[in-house]
C-alpha cells in the first residue's frame, strides 16, 4: 500500500493478454476505476485512464455489471 486506499498491481504477459488479465480478474474482485500502464513499443492494450468502453464477449446468460444487467443479446462476440 502506498496511501490509504491504494494498492500497485505489476503483471507481466505477453502483448494481448494484459487485457484478459485486467478484465478476468481485477475488474472483478476491485469493482473500482483503475488507472492503467501498459509500457512497451508496441501500441498500449489499455488507455492510462481506462477511458471509453469494454465489449462484452462470450456470455452464457444475462449477467450483472455494478448495477446494469447485460442480455446475452449484447454480447459482441456473437
Amino acid at each position: 500500500l502506498t496511501q490509504p486506499g491504494t494498492v500497485k498491481i505489476f503483471a507481466s504477459a505477453p502483448v494481448g493478454y494484459s487485457s484478459d488479465i485486467y478484465l478476468n480478474y481485477i475488474v472483478k474482485h476491485l469493482r473500482k476505476t483503475l488507472q492503467v500502464y501498459t509500457p512497451g513499443k508496441t501500441t498500449t492494450v489499455l488507455k492510462k485512464l481506462c477511458a471509453g468502453t469494454l465489449k462484452v464477449e462470450n456470455v452464457l446468460g444475462p449477467i450483472t455489471v455494478k448495477d446494469t444487467e447485460i442480455p446475452i443479446g449484447q454480447d459482441s462476440a456473437r
